[in-house]
């Protein structure tokens, strides 16, 4: 399995342009953040077998912005890269708009 980072940059840049953890410092006004919570699967025998992740994927973009397609866009990628279906929170402020996509993704034998 792809490291999960790896899967939403790819699922996502070509969608925002820029698709970065955590935080995004540079100057293009449409981008992407994510991050990610890690949670034990499939416990037993002292261990886990797997690894589910709750995520989520932050699009900002400026106020004015038609925003419609690109959230339709995202929402087809994400899908596309086998995440689960996403809720979509509206977390627009008064500096931009901020859509939050929330899925979830189970990773293969956790080692150890």
């Amino acid at each position: 399995m792809a490291d999960l980072n790896q899967r939403i940059i790819e699922a996502v840049g070509p969608v925002a342009g820029v698709c970065v953890p955590d935080l995004y410092l540079g100057e293009q006004e449409i981008y992407c953040t994510f991050n990610f919570t890690e949670l034990p699967e499939g416990l037993g025998d002292n261990g886990m077998r797997a690894v589910r992740y709750l995520v989520q994927v932050h699009l900002f973009l400026p106020l004015k912005a038609e925003s419609v397609t690109i959230r339709r866009q995202l929402r087809a990628a994400l899908l596309a890269a086998d995440f689960s279906p996403p809720s979509i929170t509206n977390a627009t402020d008064d500096l931009s708009q901020h859509y939050v996509y929330e899925f979830e993704d189970v990773g293969g034998l956790a080692d150890g």
